[in-house]
């Protein structure tokens, strides 16, 4: 009896081929490409000849398993789904390929003969979530050698997601379309939209001590955002609010709505990201404080300053609240909301220009550090690997024998950096006073001996081990590095570095102008007099400008280092999930508007802003609008960037590729010991690879110009 015709399917399969002979079991991945007109036919030649020919197919998805036992007279299927962690996927190799030598070797009999001769058991079965298994079961006693001895063979089809399509589905109408495209779109909105907003509502309401302040942050980039759209500032806001309102048409009311909440959502979101990296750098820098006390020192007051112009931007957004109110109540309520506020804005202003200060000082230092140099080169080959090859490498990625070897050749590595890293504390420690007393020496060397023999190996890092096995892959494929076009390496670094120069001036300008006129308004509270008035608006442009100059440094960094890291962050994202990719930069280009109000205010202002020869945006014309929309590109950048890195972070858990392994590398840094220990594993493979080569001299009928790969056991110096 031949199996069942397997149905039709729409999304990718993978199958799985277990064979019991004797006491042995082993197991091979074979994928089967849906959109091939025979792939069918191939899951049918592998369940009943027991083919070996796509031994090599490369694994581009998730393999499954089945648990088998082996009782003498019944093969039993104890249990099916996703693999569990630390089971090895691929199983006694040298026991499956002898089978299928001896099997490639005798001319197999035809299929119906040989149907006769096999008792043959088929089933088929399909899960609620649409997953297709197809189970065979063939007796070959006529295989075996010996009266009793035969070959039971058990063949697993598992198809994902497969759908039965009846011949009614084939001839889908415009109505199923539409309503099957309706579907996938609400589920994205949900998925990307609604539920990380509701996510991020009970995520506040938990915890009000941050989210407080955090909102009230938010609120005023949210206020500059919602009135971008009319062009007014938040002064004449507040003289009439009604009328600001009603002044506007359907489609600008709408404009300011949406700004305003995807100004929200997006700063709540770049506070996530940013005052828990600002906590853990500060704490560092604190504590290394004298290894580098003027850089430091610089880099904090300068993240200051730069939270003062924050805080004096905060509490113009809210200074409509006196008027709107009026009388004695606006001025304290006003005041004492717009006091908080720039409080708040002053915090978070501090965290982002903290830690942008710093990514341009590492930008810079990374370029002389000979680790962060070599960090960077893998990170480049990873996103580089070529398309043809990519699939082979995500395969060695999983292969759980072959990373259970490199574990251990690891862990010897490990062990060894760590011996000589001590030796060296202990010469260090040699070379100063001991408080100990000669007779207790010996003792305490005794003692550490002990502590050295019973010592576990330490288990390596996942992205370690993931490195380890590209860094071999590597060097058995020296080409699989594809080479960088024109583009990518000389037209597209330089247009970027041209473009955020352009941005970063248009936003250190602005906060430039702000830190001044933050000034001017604090000297109006203690004169008495109006900002026109003031010393500070007296001052020439130049002195105002040099006023500006160090706050506004940090905004200039902050923006430079964002629009240059953009680009690439928008590639691994939209690889990773597209979906979110475009959701993520749809909202930023309504948010960023917040940024582009402030640049307005500062273009039309002839009082306190220094650059008041510029085109005025009032004006109308092309050029005038150069300059605010310079600062919105900066604002995109900015929060662009946090999202993407909450959003894509690396789950190397889960999902072992190289795109996952770029994600982390491009966002962590290896540390010495982890660079050192894969320098001595690569070096130890290019020994390994090189003691093979005169080898291939002297083999007849081989292409002598290429390198022989070598064995895995060769790989292990000989140690099975």
């Amino acid at each position: 009896m031949s199996p069942p015709r397997s149905p039709r399917t729409l999304n990718s399969s993978s199958a799985i081929r277990h064979t019991l002979s004797g006491d042995s079991v082993s197991s091979r991945n074979n994928l089967l490409d849906p959109e091939s007109p025979t792939a069918i036919e191939r899951t049918r030649s592998t369940q009943t000849q027991g083919s070996t020919d796509d031994q090599n197919s490369p694994l581009l998805g998730e393999p499954r398993y089945a648990r088998l036992h082996d009782s003498s007279s019944s093969t039993k299927l104890e249990g099916l789904g996703d693999a569990p962690e630390g089971m090895d996927r691929q199983a006694s190799n040298n026991s499956s390929n002898n089978d299928a030598d001896s099997r490639s070797n005798t001319p197999s009999p035809e299929p119906d003969a040989e149907a006769k001769r096999n008792n043959q058991l088929n089933l088929d079965l399909t899960t609620q979530d649409g997953t297709e298994i197809h189970l065979s079961v063939v007796d070959s006693p006529q295989r075996g050698k010996g009266k009793n001895q035969g070959v039971s063979e058990l063949s697993v089809t598992i198809k994902k997601n497969a759908v039965n399509v009846s011949p009614s589905e084939e001839k889908q109408g415009w109505g199923s379309w539409l309503a099957g495209g309706a579907k996938k779109a609400a589920s994205a909105t949900y998925n990307h939209l609604l539920k990380p907003i509701g996510s991020g509502i009970a995520r506040r309401v938990k915890n009000p001590k941050v989210s407080v302040p955090v909102f009230i942050s938010a609120s005023s980039s949210a206020i500059f955002a919602m009135l971008a759209p009319s062009g007014k500032s938040a002064a004449q806001f507040g003289e009439d609010p009604k009328g600001w309102w009603n002044g506007m048409s359907n489609w600008r009311k709408s404009q300011s709505v949406v700004n305003a909440a995807s100004s929200l959502h997006v700063n709540d979101h770049l506070a996530i990201d940013t005052i828990p990296d600002t906590a853990r750098n500060a704490v560092k820098d604190i504590k290394n404080f004298a290894n580098s006390p003027v850089r430091i020192a610089a880099i904090m007051l300068l993240a200051l300053l730069a939270g003062m112009t924050g805080g004096f931007i905060a509490y113009e957004s809210y200074s409509f609240l006196s008027s709107a109110i009026g009388g004695l109540t606006g001025q304290i309520v006003g005041g004492a909301l717009a006091g908080v506020a720039g409080v708040s804005s002053a915090v978070m202003t501090f965290a982002t220009r903290y830690i942008g200060t710093k990514n341009l000082d590492l930008l810079i230092r990374r370029r002389y550090d000979k680790d962060k140099v070599e960090h960077d080169k893998l990170l480049d080959d990873l996103r580089h690997v070529k398309e043809d090859l990519a699939p082979q490498l995500n395969e060695q990625l999983i292969d759980q024998e072959k990373i259970q070897q490199t574990i251990e050749q690891l862990q010897a590595i490990m062990a060894d950096v760590e011996k000589e890293n001590n030796e060296n504390k202990d010469n260090n420690n040699a070379s100063k006073p001991s408080t100990e007393t000669p007779l207790a020496q010996p003792l305490l060397d005794k003692d550490k001996q002990i502590d050295e023999e019973k010592a576990v190996p330490k288990q390596p890092d996942t992205i370690v081990v993931m490195m380890a096995e590209f860094m071999q892959f590597l060097e058995e494929n020296p080409e699989a590095i594809a080479d960088k076009s024109c583009w990518e390496k000389y037209i597209e670094p330089t247009f970027v570095f041209l473009v955020a120069s352009a941005v970063a001036v248009g936003g250190g300008m602005t906060f430039d102008s702000k830190f001044v006129q933050g000034i001017a308004t604090m000297e109006s509270w203690i004169t008495k007099v109006s900002l026109a008035e003031t010393a500070v608006a007296g001052l020439p442009a130049a002195a105002k400008g040099a006023i500006g100059f160090l706050p506004s440094f940090t905004s200039f960094a902050l923006y430079l280092v964002s629009v240059m890291q953009l680009p690439q962050l928008i590639r691994d994202a939209w690889k990773k999930n597209p979906t979110a990719t475009a959701s993520t930069l749809v909202e930023n280009g309504f948010a960023c508007n917040s940024m582009l109000s402030v640049a307005t205010g500062v273009s039309n202002d002839t009082v306190i802003n220094p650059f008041h020869f510029l085109p005025h945006a009032s004006d109308g014309t092309a050029v005038s609008q150069i300059y605010p929309i310079a600062n919105a590109m900066g604002a995109f950048a900015v929060n662009a960037r946090s999202g993407f890195r909450l959003d894509c972070k690396a789950d190397l858990d889960e999902h072992k590729t190289t795109h996952e392994a770029s994600l982390w590398m491009a966002r962590n840094d290896l540390t010495k010991d982890q660079l050192e220990t894969l320098r001595r594993y690569r070096q130890k493979i290019h020994d390994q690879l090189a003691a093979s080569k005169p080898a291939a001299k002297f083999s007849e009928g081989q292409d002598n110009s290429l390198p022989r790969q070598p064995s895995r056991l060769a790989l292990q110096g000989g140690r099975r």
